[in-house]
């Protein structure tokens, strides 16, 4: 009896783990655009719920090719800090499982933004910046290419963009080649700032802070720059937001480049962060986790237009 009763606990215990894998591995037909998800309105909806945003993983960020058949964004994986940049392509006309990037390192991996050109993504990194293999213990910018054969070999940006002592994050690029990004450097208004840097003769040789009213004295971070540099999206913790930490607000560029007072998206995107408009000014993409772990919400971009000031229309 006993050897039966052991046997019949294998069994079951390979039946439940085989059926452990087949629910790991199964993965919905998708197709179509945006992996096939019903396209939101005004009113932001979670991005592909259950499939993409998950109820226990912690998703957030989010860029899609300029051609639509690649998506990428950060999934939580252990340890809990441990930030993993995954992505699914359309492949025979599906959407692949949700996988991790060839260029994935063993160290937290996130904040990432296409170019105008739909190739080079910018993205954020504590990996080792020396042959040392010790983690950095700040973020940095670094920046990838997709090519026919795959994607580059990472590099790292040099200074005055990377400080290697502070905390620089999220670039992303106008389509003179301008990279805002922000950081904790010192200098700033607050604790993190907003700044950018003009591409001159291939090389960035000057960091301008944004001051205000972008900066503030509090946190102003997760920029996103349109590619004509006619807006800037970021999040923010000043006072007046509808959130307990943060809201997203936007600031329009006027015809002298000063910038208009930052106006808050609203209600519905409180706590949320991590900002990003598709390449096709379709929708705005962001990360929310008022609700426990980080899901990733989309809104039609036309939310924008809405905000301009009327001078401006």
């Amino acid at each position: 009896m006993k050897h039966r009763a052991l046997f019949v606990a294998i069994l079951l215990s390979i039946i439940a783990a085989s059926m452990g894998n087949y629910q790991e591995d199964a993965f919905p037909a998708l197709k179509g655009p945006y992996l096939g998800q019903k396209p939101p309105g005004k009113t932001p909806s979670i991005f592909s719920p259950g499939i993409i945003s998950t109820e226990n993983l912690g998703e957030a960020g989010s860029a899609f090719t300029k051609n639509g058949n690649l998506f990428i964004f950060n999934r939580r994986t252990p340890p809990e800090e441990h930030k993993t940049i995954y992505f699914t392509e359309v492949k025979n006309g599906f959407w692949t499982k949700p996988s991790p990037v060839p260029f994935n390192s063993p160290y937290a991996d996130w904040d990432f933004h296409f170019a105008p050109d739909g190739k080079t993504l910018y993205f954020s990194s504590k990996r080792p910046v020396n042959q040392d293999n010790i983690p950095s213990k700040h973020s940095n910018i670094w920046v990838t290419g997709l090519t026919n054969s795959g994607w580059t070999e990472p590099c790292i940006l040099e200074y005055p963009i990377n400080t290697l002592g502070n905390h620089d994050c999220c670039g992303t690029l106008t389509k003179d080649g301008t990279l805002y990004f922000f950081s904790r450097r010192e200098g700033g208004l607050g604790r993190s700032d907003i700044y950018r840097a003009r591409l001159k003769e291939g090389k960035y040789m000057k960091v301008e802070n944004l001051g205000k009213p972008i900066n503030s004295e509090h946190s102003d971070y997760d920029s996103y720059i349109a590619p004509d540099e006619s807006y800037i999206i970021f999040s923010s913790d000043r006072p007046g937001g509808y959130g307990k930490y943060n809201d997203i607000y936007i600031s329009f560029r006027k015809m002298n480049g000063t910038w208009t007072e930052p106006k808050n998206f609203g209600y519905e995107f409180r706590d949320s962060g991590i900002n990003c408009v598709t390449l096709d000014n379709k929708f705005l993409f962001y990360t929310c986790g008022r609700t426990g772990e980080d899901d990733i919400y989309w809104v039609d971009a036309r939310i924008i237009e809405d905000l301009k000031p009327k001078e401006l229309k």
